[in-house]
């Protein structure tokens, strides 16, 4: 998950507004992920999560409302924050930093194409 034009937010309002969005942001989703769902900061405004599941339709509901808790945070009145995420699912033996190039790449992919969505890496 990374935040769409973060860059423009600290130019824009400063460095402590920035910081402010980047915690109500993680408050928001650490909310959500629960039970053996995990949750972290990777740096700057990037972050990274573990859903525990393997049905597909659960992590694309589950990433609509990742993208619809990013629009209720409203950046000083001026504009809604907006994120793009990527989705890898795990294959049988694969290891977790091939699982986080691919879905790395499928973030790439949905912010070449728009921003403020997800994109689910092929396996």
């Amino acid at each position: 998950m990374d935040i769409d034009h973060f860059k423009s937010i600290n130019d824009e309002f400063g460095h402590d507004v920035g910081d402010i969005i980047l915690k109500q942001l993680a408050n928001k989703y650490n909310d959500i992920f629960v039970d053996n769902a995990q949750f972290a900061r990777l740096g700057g405004e990037e972050f990274g999560g573990y859903l525990p599941t393997s049905k597909m339709l659960q992590v694309s509901d589950f990433c609509q409302h990742l993208i619809d808790l990013a629009h209720s945070i409203n950046v000083k009145n001026v504009r809604h924050l907006t994120v793009s995420i990527g989705v890898a699912k795990q294959t049988a033996n694969e290891p977790l930093d091939k699982v986080m190039k691919r879905a790395e790449q499928a973030l790439y992919v949905a912010k070449q194409t728009g921003r403020d969505r997800f994109e689910i890496a092929p396996n």
